[in-house]
């Protein structure tokens, strides 16, 4: 047994750690609920999460074909906010619910799991880390699943830690339970917990004692078997081409790290400087810990890596390496101890890296909270209800866009026509829509067209074809946030 080890299987070792703890996580969930609650509708439902609320009004089973036809994420999130949206309606809030009260569920878990993998100072500091953090607040206010993927991984990782110590077969099997619903709720939950399950199976067999770990293997594909199913021929349709969005190569480990500290290229070198000061301070620990922290993010970083070749990939989808970033991090308390004027007592580590943290967070509150960091949906449809004139045509590009926009505007309202582009011959499309005219109680009239055209016009036509027709054929009238353009366009034959 390493001394790491033998300090957290010492009973009531610090009265202040039983004092201090449990106010503290206390007032860490207070605040992470209103860091997550405040303002949550301030930002209008962006594309994604229109494809969730259009996924989520279809019934249970239709969810499941829906999956099954090519959704790359699986059926649990949409399941739950199927239930929201039928008991309480499709507001942004209503959306948004879910992933705002599993973020704040989630400060608790990051407390145990630190606690778990070392001491109840660990705990802390991760919960207020978890509580701040700008990258985890942003998602908790998303209706998506990322909140939901963490939180699950989050309680599978804290009965890992505590299956490591006890060995006992209910643990391992609560980690391969909550590993499989992670999986339901979104793909590359399969990349954690494999690395997991891979680094348990090699320990497990130099230490003779394989079995938990196997059983736990086997409960796991059998909660996860339907969803195991379909993984291939999904992967394998979204692998037929290049990516055409998200990073690539070492692109994506920098980002990776960039939005884990809090979307800042100014604290990236102190976030990376304590993370490998934790790294150090886990190795030095002894036994498994700093091998596993190693081992994690290696494996991890390096499947993603070269995953990025073959799939979109973005940090979102590794949202639950945030478990294991801030755990490192967490560890250097007694480093940081060390030089305080009250000596080594970590209880005031604790304090003053919990209090960085959240000044850290305060320049993007600022600015998050007062709006203009995401889609503005809503501005685009009211200033379209204000610009266009009866029979005018609007124009989605790309086709899917109309999601967003139709959640704030009505062309029927509008009396406008709204005309999603075709992307099988999008340039056609365009072409014909530009020639189109109206008849109007005998008079020949000409409609204005308004292209809608988002950021991501990129993804869908990478030659540019599209973009250099929309500059030779229409002008910009306003840009909006992230890249959202209304453009104008006049039909050019009228007979």
């Amino acid at each position: 047994m390493t001394e790491w080890d033998e300090v957290v299987l010492v009973k009531g070792r610090s009265s202040k750690v039983t004092d201090y703890a449990i106010p503290a996580l206390t007032l860490l969930v207070l605040i992470g609920t209103v860091l997550r609650f405040y303002n949550l509708d301030l930002s209008a439902l962006w594309l994604d999460e229109a494809f969730t609320l259009n996924f989520s009004i279809a019934s249970y089973g239709q969810i499941w074909e829906n999956v099954i036809a090519g959704e790359f994420n699986p059926p649990l999130f949409y399941w739950m906010e199927h239930i929201m949206v039928s008991l309480f309606g499709d507001s942004e809030i209503v959306l948004r619910t879910l992933p705002a009260v599993f973020g704040i569920l989630a400060i608790p878990v990051f407390y145990f799991i630190g606690k778990e993998f070392k001491d109840e100072y660990t705990g802390i500091v991760m919960a207020a880390m978890c509580t701040f953090s700008p990258f985890l607040i942003w998602y908790s206010q998303e209706a998506r699943t990322y909140p939901l993927l963490l939180l699950l991984v989050a309680g599978a990782t804290y009965y890992y830690f505590k299956g490591f110590r006890t060995g006992e077969l209910k643990d391992w099997s609560l980690f391969a339970v909550l590993g499989a619903l992670a999986f339901w709720s979104h793909f590359y939950a399969l990349v954690i917990i494999g690395s997991m399950f891979l680094f348990a199976g090699i320990w497990f067999v130099v230490q003779k004692d394989l079995k938990p770990v196997l059983v736990s293997f086997c409960i796991y594909i059998l909660v996860s078997l339907p969803i195991l199913v379909m993984v291939i021929p999904l992967f394998l349709k979204r692998t037929v081409t290049a990516p055409t969005y998200g990073y690539q190569g070492t692109t994506l480990i920098y980002e990776i790290f960039k939005n884990f500290a809090g979307f800042s290229d100014l604290m990236l070198p102190v976030f990376l400087f304590l993370f490998l000061l934790g790294i150090i301070a886990a190795v030095r620990g002894g036994g498994w810990k700093g091998v596993f922290l190693i081992w994690i993010f290696v494996v991890t970083f390096l499947f993603s890596y070269m995953a990025s070749a073959t799939i979109p990939m973005l940090p979102k989808y590794l949202i639950f390496m945030t478990i294991f970033f801030f755990l490192s991090i967490a560890l250097c308390y007694e480093y940081l101890a060390a030089y305080l004027p009250k000596g080594k007592d970590p209880v005031y580590a604790v304090l003053w890296m919990s209090v960085f943290f959240g000044l850290m967070s305060i320049p993007f509150a600022t600015v998050y909270y007062s709006g203009g960091m995401k889609d503005d949906w809503r501005g685009v449809a009211t200033y379209l209800e204000n610009k266009t004139q009866p029979y005018d045509i609007v124009v989605t590009v790309p086709n899917y866009a109309q999601l967003p926009l139709d959640y704030y505007y009505s062309a029927e309202r509008d009396g406008t026509i709204e005309q999603p582009l075709d992307q099988k011959e999008p340039i056609r499309f365009l072409e014909l829509i530009q020639e189109q005219r109206s008849f109007i109680n005998g008079t020949t009239t000409t409609p204005t067209i308004y292209y809608v055209v988002t950021g991501d016009i990129a993804a869908v036509d990478p030659s540019g074809k599209m973009l250099n027709w929309l500059n030779h054929n229409a002008t910009l009238l306003k840009e909006f946030n992230l890249g959202i353009n209304i453009m104008k366009g006049v039909p050019e034959n009228v007979l």
